[in-house]
């Protein structure tokens, strides 16, 4: 399933797979008894090399590039007209990354030396983190033993890894927490929301780094979620197909999205909050107002 992004203002939804990134405007507007479903049409794509991971950078569409002998780039390109802008090179091979458009930063891993006689890395990994139009860099951290970065935090301070969280402001461990297969900060920043291999969502007090509930629905495992932009909705999807809509205060369950008939893949929010982005593993994309 390719990674997704979704921009409201542009009407635009981005998808990344293995070797291209597609931009699609979103048309065709049907009404149903479930709520606003679009279809979507090819817009534009680029890029041969494998994409790792995609964001909005300054009205480009920001795509971190893997290429041959340990190089990566970060390749741009424009929503309007498709043209490209020259690619920053990064003479390191990144195993994993993040973008943040806020911020206007890319956080990447490089992966460790291997050693004579081994198929694997042996030695640890290694955290970076620069500024996208300047190249400067504005943190590093070594010795990190997991290959999975998860997403920056809006302030660009932590990175929340599969494991944990890495405060990147003095280059520590801030936090072990539960193995998690998906992460997403609030748009605050103040929590962030993990999805374990149990089906379940749990919710984290990022600076006092303490469990603040767990959302489960027994008849639906999660395998996907979003929180909305006002910080009030936290959207889960599961393998039934159905999406299922929890209040984050009271953290009890309000609605439910049902039109997906295999697994809810990714969920993406629009920017205000008023638009809801759906994708199953059949190829199947909604779009609810």
């Amino acid at each position: 399933m390719p990674w997704c992004i979704f921009e409201p203002s542009a009407g635009v939804l981005v998808c990344t797979t293995r070797n291209r990134v597609s931009a699609w405007r979103i048309c065709d507007l049907t009404q149903t008894h479930q709520g606003s479903i679009r279809t979507v049409e090819r817009y534009s794509e680029s890029t041969r090399e494998q994409g790792r991971s995609v964001c909005f950078f300054n009205g480009y569409i920001a795509s971190l590039l893997s290429k041959a002998q340990g190089r990566s780039s970060v390749a741009f390109t424009n929503l309007t007209d498709s043209l490209s802008i020259p690619p920053i090179d990064i003479q390191q091979d990144i195993v994993d990354s993040s973008l943040n458009s806020a911020k206007n930063c890319i956080a990447y891993k490089t992966e460790p030396n291997t050693q004579p006689g081994r198929d694997h890395p042996t030695g640890p990994y290694s955290i970076a983190v620069e500024d996208i139009s300047t190249g400067d860099r504005l943190a590093f951290v070594e010795g990190d033993s997991t290959p999975e970065l998860g997403p920056i935090s809006p302030d660009g301070s932590i990175i929340a890894e599969s494991d944990g969280l890495v405060d990147l402001n003095d280059s520590s461990r801030a936090a072990y927490l539960p193995f998690a297969r998906k992460r997403a900060f609030s748009p605050d920043g103040r929590t962030l929301a993990t999805l374990s291999d149990a089906g379940r969502v749990m919710l984290w007090d990022v600076s006092r780094d303490c469990d603040r509930g767990t959302l489960q629905n027994p008849n639906n495992w999660a395998t996907a979620f979003a929180l909305s932009p006002n910080n009030t909705i936290i959207a889960i999807g599961g393998r039934s197909g159905q999406v299922d809509l929890w209040d984050l205060k009271s953290r009890s369950l309000i609605g439910s999205l049902k039109r997906h008939f295999s697994q809810v893949e990714r969920i993406v929010f629009g920017r205000e909050g008023d638009k809801l982005v759906t994708f199953c593993g059949g190829g199947y994309i909604c779009v609810w107002d």
